[in-house]
Formats: structure tokens, sequence, C-alpha cells
């Protein structure tokens, strides 16, 4: 008997060594805003079925990190026709903070969703609100909510640059500390607690804003930290791009008085606003993927397809 036990014993090392292992690694959502680029192109080529079935398979892949998605992905499948998945992405969206006057102003939605469709929706709202707090540090949300409305009111005053470096310092801090103030952590923005804000935007400004304001912020925290919020998902790509054109091009009142000096960043086209435009679409379009940003001529096509369609798929500096 003890023998029988020994073989299976042996035989079931050999299986454990053998077995698969399943990849701890986090994951990169540099890559999945990859996966993102190739979900807007078919958008941008009225593919929306299949659209629609690459955003499912980047859903089951990764964890969402940004509420604007989810929106996404509800308005593909109400063009795609089907109301329940639209539903069913738009209560998810409500758990991730958006508003249901926000998505009953998107005019696809309006006009694609029953009356029995937002009712749904409704029933959900109050506990996906609760879930919502639960799951953001919300003292940090109102922190930074109540600092952007600082640094909105200070514009034009003597302070504002004292308030701005104040901010920024926040954001460092955290970031120094290997926690980058995103969207999964502070929650997206809210009128209710910053009266200059806009709800409806899905966005991250109480940061963003920030980090256009102030001078030199890449060259200051690092374009490495930068790019590792980008593979953590707490930076969107667009965001990354509009803050680089404004320390690149020197956007912000700030540089005007600032004595600080830093190597020149590296030369990035992403053909936004505030920064150079190329007619090199070539490079636009590798500097683009290099940080996850669809091809310049998907952005033209888009715009069009959203027009002809009702589709709302730019968001807040996203």
């Amino acid at each position: 008997m003890s023998n029988i036990i020994k073989t299976l014993f042996v035989f079931l090392l050999i299986a454990l060594n053998f077995a698969p292992t399943k990849n701890t690694d986090p994951l990169n959502y540099m890559d999945y805003q990859k996966g993102f680029n190739e979900v807007e192109a078919l958008i941008a080529d009225e593919k929306f079925n299949l659209a629609g079935a690459k955003l499912d398979s980047l859903f089951e892949e990764y964890d969402i990190k940004f509420a604007k998605d989810l929106v996404v992905a509800a308005q593909l499948s109400a063009l795609n026709n089907e109301n329940e998945k639209s539903v069913k992405w738009l209560i998810a969206a409500t758990r991730k903070g958006v508003k249901i006057q926000c998505l009953k102003s998107i005019p696809i939605l309006k006009k694609r969703l029953s009356a029995e469709n937002w009712e749904k929706i409704e029933g959900q709202v109050s506990e996906a609100r609760k879930e919502y707090l639960s799951h953001i540090d919300f003292a940090l949300a109102r922190e930074f909510h109540n600092r952007f409305q600082q640094e909105q009111d200070a514009k034009g005053q003597e302070y504002y640059q004292t308030t701005v470096y104040s901010n920024f310092r926040r954001i460092k801090e955290m970031t120094q500390a290997g926690n980058f103030p995103g969207e999964q952590t502070i929650g997206i923005d809210d009128a209710q607690y910053a009266k200059s804000i806009e709800d409806c935007g899905l966005g991250n400004s109480r940061i963003i804003v920030t980090l256009l304001h102030y001078d030199y912020p890449i060259s200051e925290i690092s374009e490495e930290v930068f790019i590792q919020a980008l593979e953590r998902g707490e930076l969107h790509p667009r965001e990354f791009a509009t803050i680089y054109n404004f320390e690149k091009n020197k956007i912000s009142a700030l540089y005007q008085k600032s004595r600080r000096t830093y190597p020149e960043l590296p030369q990035y086209n992403f053909n936004f606003p505030f920064g150079e435009r190329s007619n090199d679409l070539g490079k636009v379009n590798s500097d683009r993927l290099k940080f996850g940003i669809c091809p310049y001529e998907v952005d033209l096509k888009i715009d069009n397809v959203c027009r002809k369609y009702g589709l709302k798929l730019r968001f807040n500096y996203r």
C-alpha cells in the first residue's frame, strides 16, 4: 500500500512541475489602449458590429479603468440595436460615477433607448452611486476638487502661481509614493464638489489642469513616471499628449516668469491642439502609437461619424 502511495506522490509532483503557471504579471494598459485604437478604427469605418465585438473582448481581458469606455460601449450597443446590452454598460458606467443626466444628453442614447430602458437604469442609480463612492478615496477626491476650484479662483490673482505650485507639489508627492491620483483613486470630475468643473466630461481635470498650468511638470516628475501611470491605466494617453504639448510649447503663463531650465523633452508630434502640427503623418502616427493614441486620420473620420450618428466618443482630455 505504501508503494502505491509513493508512486501517486511521484506522479503528483511531476504533474505540478509541468502544470502551466498563471501569469501574475500586471497587464500593461498601453496594450489595452492599442486595442482600443482598433475599436476606434472600426468605428471610423462604420463597422460597428466588429467594433462592439472587439471592445467586448478587451473588457473580458482587462479591468475597465476609464468610465468613458463604458459609455462608448453603451453607444455601440445602442447603434447595433442591442438595447439590453447598452443598458448593462450604462449601469456599469454609473457604478464608475457617471451621472444619468450625462448619459441622457448623448443623442444616440436618447434616440435608441426606450423609456423602459431608462427606467431600468434609473432604478439602479442610488445603489450604483453608493458602490462608486465606496471604491474611491472620497476624502482625496474632495481634496482635489477643492484644490481645482482654488486654482480656478486664483486665475488673474497674484497668488495664482503659489496655488498652482501647491497643487503640483501634492500631485508630485503622490506620484513619488507610486500612487498617481488617477480616476481609479479619486474618481471622475463631479460638479457637486467644484462649481467650475464639468460633470459630463468624464475626466480627471482636477489633476490634468494643474499639470497643464505648472511649468515643466513632465521634466520635474520625469517622463518615466508618466509612462508608468499610462501602463497602469492611471493616466489616459490623450491626457499625456495634452500635458506634453503644454510643456513642449510653454503654453502656460507661468513659463513667462519661470527661471528653471531642463533638457528639452523628446520631440513628439501628436497633431493635438496647442502643439506644433506636422504634415509627416508617418511620424505623427508613430508617435501616437507609442503612447496608445489612434492614427490622426482615424480622429478625423471619427469626428464625421460622431456627427452622422449622434455619438459622443471624445471627453475631457480623452
